[in-house]
């Protein structure tokens, strides 16, 4: 009886890869073709920024791009939040760091990733694991949020020439 490693192994773990469980993959597929996409409004916004700061136990979140803020999560402190940003552009041009910790009575992590500048305040230190987590669920949204802004930016320009 002449066995190969590969059968063994499959007769050991049990793997039996010869059926495609169709019901699931028909499932699936079903759930895929009803599943809608909600539209990006300020109440969505608002809802994400809470789903990442209680997701990522985070106090405030803001995501700037090319020296323009998209969202914030600090609605009283603007000024704050833009010196840091302004704090950790001049320290990436001298120093050529992508990340900068402050301690203040929380820490304030800033570090920049796919072009966009983030502003995380914490209770405590971050690792990178939690900053490429936060990241991954920003960006994951803020395409959407950018598609939406374009869209606007597109109307309102279509309107001011309709009004001319």
């Amino acid at each position: 009886m002449n066995i190969t490693f590969g059968r063994f192994v499959r007769v050991i773990l049990g793997f039996d890869n010869t059926e495609i469980p169709e019901k699931q993959v028909k499932y699936l597929s079903d759930i895929a073709k009803t599943r809608k996409d909600q539209i990006i409004n300020e109440e969505n916004l608002a809802v994400f920024i809470e789903t990442l700061k209680d997701k990522h136990e985070i106090e405030d979140v803001s995501v700037f791009r090319k020296g323009m803020i998209i969202f914030s999560s600090e609605n009283d402190d603007f000024d704050k939040i833009n010196k840091v940003y302004e704090l950790f552009e001049k320290t990436k041009s001298i120093m050529d760091k992508k990340l900068l910790m402050i301690k203040d009575k929380h820490w304030i992590c800033v570090f920049e990733k796919e072009g966009f500048t983030f502003v995380v305040k914490k209770l405590t230190k971050l690792s990178e694991i939690e900053l490429n987590a936060i990241t991954y669920d920003t960006l994951k949204r803020l395409d959407k949020i950018l598609l939406e802004e374009k869209s606007m930016l597109e109307n309102s320009y279509q309107l001011n020439l309709n009004l001319r």
